[in-house]
């Protein structure tokens, strides 16, 4: 027998309490098992949500990887579209599908232009220590655009004197000359029609002729320069 109180305790009383203890400590063990539960339950949600996401991006590259070395392989380049007509328009360019035949392959490797890269690194091969602002002229000039074409027609101002300018739509068939390629350079033909020499629209043969010109004249040839317009792509 123990003492509670200052009374005596019998076997009853100490039989209730350890049941309460009991019934307490398994109170505790269900509570501590449902919050271990939820707990497990919220990482692995979690974990779940992060594999996902990890998933997700891992096919993403997978896709965009691929994708690139599809076009690595098959050398896909864009396919300008002729004549942009006016000094400076950026290039159009034709849409994947109209580049590419149902096999994924290039319709026809050898019309497609050289792109602004290829145009660049020859450009700096060619005029080396001027090549920034050679650069700078020819996309003021054409935008880059190998098959760039601009007639040049005369006109008089209010006091009668005559100035050369690009032509009026209306005005080509007046045109004096017609500037050509990427350099535009200016090609002159008496009494025909003005239109630019294939080998002109060759972009190597134009820089090649462009260095010629700059050559004996410097950078004087182009208004561009001459005007000071080729600093905004300087």
């Amino acid at each position: 027998m123990k003492i509670k109180n200052n009374r005596l305790m019998g076997d009853t009383d100490q039989k209730e309490m350890m049941l309460k203890i009991k019934n307490w400590l398994k109170n505790k063990k269900l509570q501590f098992k449902k919050w271990k539960k939820e707990k497990i339950k919220q990482f692995m949600k979690s974990r779940f949500l992060l594999g996902s996401l990890m998933l997700i991006v891992g096919i993403s590259y997978t896709v965009v990887f691929y994708e690139i070395r599809k076009i690595d392989i098959k050398g896909e380049k864009l396919i300008a579209i002729n004549d942009v007509g006016v000094v400076g328009s950026p290039v159009a360019h034709a849409s994947l599908d109209e580049q590419l035949n149902g096999e994924g392959e290039i319709i026809d490797d050898k019309n497609i232009p050289p792109t602004a890269q290829e145009i660049e690194k020859e450009t700096k091969n060619v005029f080396r220590e001027n090549s920034k602002i050679a650069l700078a002229v020819f996309k003021t000039e054409s935008a880059l655009n190998p098959t760039a074409q601009n007639w040049n027609c005369y006109y008089y101002d209010e006091n009668g004197k005559r100035y050369s300018d690009m032509c009026k739509l209306e005005d080509r068939k007046k045109a004096w000359s017609v500037d050509c390629g990427v350099a535009q350079i200016n090609h002159e033909t008496p009494g025909k029609l003005k239109e630019c020499p294939a080998e002109l629209f060759d972009y190597k043969h134009n820089i090649k002729i462009a260095h010629e010109m700059f050559s004996r004249r410097g950078f004087q040839p182009w208004v561009t320069y001459n005007e000071g317009y080729y600093l905004a792509n300087l």
